[in-house]
């Protein structure tokens, strides 16, 4: 997932495959592309619009069913992943 300026027409396309651990309470993403491709643009905003804010809220919703004690969020610039979950769950 990445911004681009191309027709999505020319885009790359590789399927996302995920594995989770539920005695480590880790969800991960496996096959992962190399860091030339996923960085092949900037596309940091600095906003988060409305569609994704409610993808985030969503994932902090299924994540909470799994009542983590502590969760860390990487790449979340924003926070907003780590502010919704708190609503939630008393996390580290």
């Amino acid at each position: 997932m990445r911004c681009v300026e191309h027709e999505i027409s020319e885009g790359f396309f590789v399927d996302m495959h995920w594995s989770i651990s539920k005695s480590k309470g880790v969800i991960k993403l496996n096959n992962l592309i190399p860091l030339d491709v996923l960085y092949l643009a900037d596309h940091n905003a600095g906003v988060v619009g409305g569609i994704w804010l409610e993808h985030h809220k969503e994932f902090v919703r299924f994540i909470s069913k799994f009542n983590p004690k502590s969760v860390l969020e990487i790449g979340g610039a924003h926070g907003i992943l780590s502010r919704e979950i708190k609503k939630l769950s008393k996390i580290i």
